[in-house]
């Protein structure tokens, strides 16, 4: 046998050589699948040992979804864009037998997935809202007009921070002093004739 590492073994393969079997030497719920004029070996169109159907159909498998089926009703010896999917990958595949589009059972956990990354997006979006109105209400009216234990000061000190509070009470003091030293126009019109 040429136990040679190859990327074309399937997963079971790869586990038995792992365990010390060879391709003379292997337990009895798998086989070699070579025509019977060729010599036995593992570098064959299975990717090495294939499991006996009997093993498969005595067999139970489970879908991330909950429903269980036995190996009878799988399918096997799939392929798609490079993927085996086989039950010696461990991938077997199960036609659903509900058949609809929007199966309960099907996508319960993508549904969930989905409403939990919603929910977690629904709120990044309200807290981006509260931060910006409370930077807007520090850059107007600065941090020490926050009463002392106030909603809006406790959000202050916990989603922005010491150094943020310093650099928008910064901006708001600058912003102040463009206000006075800007130039005060006069009109000539509202000026009383003496």
């Amino acid at each position: 046998m040429r136990e040679k590492e190859h990327e074309e073994y399937n997963a079971l393969t790869k586990r038995l050589l792992e365990e010390g079997y060879t391709v003379d030497n292997h337990p009895d719920y798998v086989r070699v699948d070579v025509p019977m004029w060729q010599e036995k070996t593992l570098d064959n169109y299975d990717g090495g040992v294939t499991y006996e159907r009997w093993w498969i159909f005595e067999q139970t498998f489970r879908t991330p979804c909950g429903l269980q089926c036995k190996g009878l009703q799988c399918h096997s010896n799939m392929s798609y864009m490079g993927i085996e999917w086989t039950f010696e990958n461990d991938m077997a595949t199960i036609r659903c037998p509900y058949e609809k589009k929007e199966c309960k059972l099907l996508h319960a956990s993508d549904m969930e997935k989905r409403d939990s990354e919603n929910k977690r997006e629904r709120r990044r979006q309200a807290r981006e809202s509260a931060v910006r109105r409370l930077e807007k209400k520090l850059l107007e009216n600065g941090y020490e007009s926050l009463e002392k234990f106030s909603v809006d000061r406790r959000h202050a000190d916990k989603w922005l921070g010491e150094e943020r509070i310093a650099e928008l009470e910064q901006m708001r003091l600058e912003k102040e002093k463009e206000r006075r030293e800007q130039p005060v126009q006069l009109s000539l019109f509202d000026m009383e004739v003496l």
